[in-house]
């Protein structure tokens, strides 16, 4: 199933309250989700979001319920051993958990 959304549109879907400068114990530091479609608690239908990493977040050991593609489109992060710069695409299979991933430092 394809599907597609233009970045003008998909800025109209309010972020999640956690979304903001979400926090928790293996997370530090801010971010911003902008929802493209799809739901992330529904693997059975496809998903996409964009998030706007702030500089030096870091992010724990995690996983998601659904396959999930990141593509590094500005900025440059490392997730796990990996340096990853604009279009450098990542792949997680669902339930196979991944760290760290850190945004870099201004």
């Amino acid at each position: 199933m394809a599907m597609a959304i233009g970045y003008e549109d998909a800025k109209a879907n309010k972020p999640s309250p956690k979304a903001e400068g979400y926090q928790n114990k293996n997370t530090t530091g801010s971010v911003t989700q902008t929802r493209f479609f799809g739901f992330r608690d529904n693997p059975d239908l496809p998903y996409a979001q964009l998030n706007c990493e702030g500089p030096g977040r870091v992010s724990g050991a995690h996983f998601h319920i659904v396959d999930q593609f990141q593509v590094i489109v500005d900025g440059k992060c490392r997730l796990g051993r990996d340096d990853l710069s604009p279009y450098s695409v990542h792949f997680s299979r669902a339930s196979t958990p991944y760290a760290p991933l850190v945004s870099e430092p201004v």
